[in-house]
């Protein structure tokens, strides 16, 4: 996604961004290949590729990294608040595991704003097939305004 800017002045309370994504065993392989989290499959830590791992925690087979699943929320803040904005918070509270194959809702949500701040309040979540907000939380933003 091309992002443009996005002004203080242009938003109002309701204004939502929402993606689907699903992620397989091969996103989270190349996440742990991008990133740091290399060291997590080869140290030992198969939850997140390997079914039997991500059952004796309980899920329905691997999971998610929750650090995957963050930067995922991230991104959708990022995408929103456009190219000039700047984030000031993201309180993101995990809730519980994010199965592989689960198709995902993100939404990026407009709650409030703060004329005197420039910052806008954002609700921020994945939604599951079942309904469930495996992870929630709130964004603070700051907006450029026009002229």
């Amino acid at each position: 996604m091309a992002l443009h800017t996005r002004y203080f002045d242009e938003i109002e309370i309701g204004d939502e961004l929402e993606e689907e994504q699903t992620v397989n065993r091969d996103d989270v392989l190349r996440f742990f290949e991008m990133t740091a989290s290399a060291s997590a499959g080869a140290s030992g830590d198969n939850r997140f590729i390997q079914e039997e791992a991500g059952r004796r925690l309980g899920a329905e087979g691997p999971i998610v990294p929750g650090v995957m699943s963050f930067a995922m929320l991230s991104r959708l803040v990022t995408d929103w608040m456009g190219a000039e904005g700047h984030v000031d918070a993201l309180d993101i509270s995990f809730r519980r595991p994010i199965a592989h194959g689960d198709a995902l809702k993100l939404v990026a949500l407009a709650t409030d704003t703060d004329e005197a701040e420039g910052t806008v309040k954002l609700d921020v979540y994945m939604e599951n097939p079942r309904g469930e907000r495996p992870l929630q939380g709130t964004a603070i933003i700051r907006l450029p305004r026009r002229g």
